[in-house]
């Protein structure tokens, strides 16, 4: 997360490529990583990393079992799903939330739907607006 609310770059696509107003993509520079941290930290298997998630370069932390990407807009999470890829385990999962079909945080569902569809992974809804890809390497999925 940057927990400074969007880049420029990835608004600037919503709002050209996407039709979205800046108006409805406000809102999340509030976040604060020091209380992230501290909000998971009898997590130890969570590392907490201040970062742009389409910039950030996964060989630098160790191999992932589990991914839960919230990242809303288009733009970074496509990059981050392709990103990550590479630096899985054999048997992981990868959860993505607002995989929906409109509002201002569809985006999010459009680059799960295409990245999906690009690796012919099936994935599962889970509630409302989650969905999951179980990622075996052994197998095809």
């Amino acid at each position: 997360d940057t927990f400074s609310s969007f880049t420029k770059e990835d608004l600037d696509y919503e709002i050209l490529h996407r039709n979205k107003t800046k108006r409805e993509l406000l809102g999340f520079a509030y976040n604060d990583f020091e209380k992230w941290k501290k909000n998971f930290s009898k997590y130890k298997m969570i590392k907490p990393i201040k970062a742009d998630i389409s910039k950030f370069d996964f060989s630098t932390i160790e191999k992932i079992s589990f991914c839960f990407l919230d990242v809303d807009i288009y733009t970074p999470t496509k990059n981050a799903l392709n990103n990550i890829l590479p630096y899985l385990t054999d048997n992981s999962i990868i959860m993505v939330d607002d995989v929906v079909e409109s509002g201002p945080w569809d985006g999010s569902g459009q680059a799960f739907k295409e990245f999906v569809t690009e690796h012919n992974f099936k994935y599962k809804k889970v509630g409302n607006k989650c969905a999951l890809i179980e990622i075996n390497k052994d197998k095809k999925n």
